[in-house]
């Protein structure tokens, strides 16, 4: 029964959810109305259904260039080990990239973070490679866990 009261649970969420957006899209169709009616009072020609819809903009991707420079003098190899031997127990490359970002000074919510990630999570596979971290077991078979091997 416990899976069954999680199902329902995660459907109250979903459900939730819709409801906050179809509130969002009513408002924002009120407002896109209100444009409509100022538009033709300085523009009389103006016809909303000929209207072209503006790009929403996408936050620009961050690549691996504004990480490699970002990192210039840091010791990743060493940074990584440190922190694998100073951590309660194993862990994901995500926590690694969080500790090194708060070292140099990036916060959590930076863009950056997920690249910073990748560049670690190379250099962690190196690590492995020279036996010095190993692949923590995970009964989940979920993501990757990182511990020092000896």
């Amino acid at each position: 029964m416990q899976i069954v009261d999680e199902l329902k649970r995660k459907r109250g969420e979903v459900s939730g959810r819709i409801d906050a957006l179809r509130s969002e899209i009513a408002a924002l169709e009120e407002q896109r109305a209100a444009f409509d009616t100022v538009l033709t009072v300085y523009d009389p020609g103006y016809r909303p259904e000929e209207a072209v819809p503006a790009r929403i903009r996408r936050p620009s991707k961050v690549s691996a260039s504004d990480v490699t420079q970002l990192l210039k003098g840091i010791d990743k190899r060493g940074s990584l080990l440190r922190m694998l031997r100073e951590a309660d127990g194993p862990i994901s490359t995500g926590e690694c990239a969080r500790l090194l970002a708060r070292q140099i000074g990036i916060a959590d919510d930076d863009p950056r973070l997920g690249q910073l990630g990748n560049v670690l999570s190379r250099d962690l596979d190196k690590l492995v490679k020279n036996g010095r971290v190993r692949y923590a077991p995970v009964g989940d078979g979920g993501r990757r866990l990182w511990e020092i091997a000896a």
